[in-house]
C-alpha cells in the first residue's frame, strides 16, 4: 500500500504545506519583463524564476521523466542566487535548501527509473515527482523577493550546456 501523505514529508516539515504565493504580481511582472518565450533571460531575475518553473513544470507535467543535468543544475544554480548576500536570513536559505535538495532528489529518482535502474515492481510513485504547488509556489515567492531588493537588472551569462 502507499502511503500519499509521505510525500507531504519536507512540506509538513517547513510548514509550507499549502503555501499560498503572496508575490504574484511581482511574479507575473518578472515573467512578462525578464522571461523570454524561448531560451535563458538575459538577466539574473528572469533566469531564476524561469529556471524554478521548469522545476515545476517537469515534475507537474511530465513527473519529471525527462530529468536531466540541467534540472540538477537549475537546482544549485537557483540555490546560488537566492544565497547571495542580504536577502535572505539563515531559516531561509536553509528551508529553500532542503525544498531544491528534494526535489533534486524526486528528479534523479524518476531519472533513474526512466533509465530503467528501477524496475516498475519497485518504483515508490512517491518518490518521481512533487506536484503540488506550495513548494514551487514558495521558491516563486523567493524570486520575487529577490528581485524586490535588486530592481535592477543583473546581467546573466548564458550557459552552454543549458537547453532547457
Amino acid at each position: 500500500m502507499i502511503d500519499w501523505e509521505a510525500q507531504y514529508l519536507v512540506a509538513d516539515r517547513l510548514g509550507l504545506r499549502g503555501y499560498k504565493p503572496k508575490h504574484f504580481e511581482e511574479c507575473r511582472y518578472i515573467w512578462k519583463t525578464f522571461v523570454p518565450k524561448q531560451g535563458q533571460a538575459d538577466c539574473v531575475q528572469g533566469e531564476l524564476l524561469r529556471e524554478i518553473e521548469k522545476l515545476r513544470h517537469e515534475a507537474c507535467s511530465n513527473g519529471n521523466i525527462n530529468w536531466d543535468d540541467n534540472f540538477a543544475w537549475f537546482c544549485g544554480n537557483i540555490y546560488d542566487i537566492l544565497a547571495g548576500p542580504g536577502v535572505f536570513g539563515p531559516d531561509e536559505l536553509k528551508a529553500i535548501r532542503e525544498i531544491l535538495g528534494f526535489l533534486k532528489e524526486n528528479g534523479e529518482y524518476a531519472g533513474a527509473y526512466a533509465e530503467g535502474k528501477i524496475d516498475d515492481s519497485e518504483c515508490d510513485p512517491i518518490k518521481l515527482a512533487y506536484t503540488d504547488d506550495d513548494l514551487y509556489d514558495y521558491l516563486a515567492d523567493a524570486a520575487a523577493e529577490f528581485y524586490l531588493k535588486n530592481k535592477k537588472p543583473i546581467a546573466y551569462e548564458h550557459k552552454d550546456f543549458i537547453y532547457r
